[in-house]
């Protein structure tokens, strides 16, 4: 279960902030986050393979969101997590501290998009596999692999890769340029 919302999920990672005042500016301080990753079988119309998202770039959109402060009590939610971690919301004068909850999750029977390095699964011992699809293990390949998990579909992905390197390029040129100059 995701600690914040409570969804039923095969990963998760939540952030939960501060707002944290500096002179006339302020910024965001984390003071609680964490990831929780659970090996889960990936099935479409070729078959099914387990997943380890194990050192996978994950790219989806955050699920839950809520911010805070003064007088706003935060959402009842959160707050078996706020008690469960001793987090108190509460700041001077009985104002309210701001606070930021963020949450993203995999849910189960949710359609994602993988691209990674098909390999052994450690979990198998050899010639125990009764399908061929369990001695299978999807996870970060060796030599620095692209492992890639979206919300997208593989046309999405690939787009939104190729805008990065297309980026990646236009951004170093001028930083060359400018360094030359």
């Amino acid at each position: 279960l995701s600690p914040l919302t409570n969804k039923e999920c095969v990963y998760y990672t939540y952030d939960v902030s501060e707002w944290r005042q500096h002179g006339k500016s302020g910024s965001w301080h984390t003071i609680k986050s964490g990831t929780k990753i659970t090996p889960f079988y990936l099935e479409d119309e070729s078959g099914k393979v387990l997943i380890d998202l194990k050192d996978a770039e994950i790219d989806m959109p955050m699920d839950y969101e809520w911010s805070g402060g003064m007088f706003k009590n935060p959402p009842a939610i959160v707050e078996p997590f706020l008690k469960k971690n001793k987090i108190s919301y509460h700041g001077l004068l009985g104002m309210h501290k701001s606070l930021r909850f963020q949450e993203w999750y995999i849910e189960p029977r949710e359609t994602i998009y993988v691209m990674g390095t098909a390999g052994k699964n450690p979990h198998v011992k050899e010639g125990t596999s009764v399908r061929q699809e369990d001695s299978i293990l999807i996870q970060k390949g060796t030599l620095n692999q692209h492992y890639y998990v979206s919300n997208k579909s593989e046309k999405g992905v690939r787009r939104s890769l190729l805008w990065k390197t297309i980026g990646g390029f236009i951004g170093g040129g001028a930083v060359i340029v400018i360094s030359v100059s």
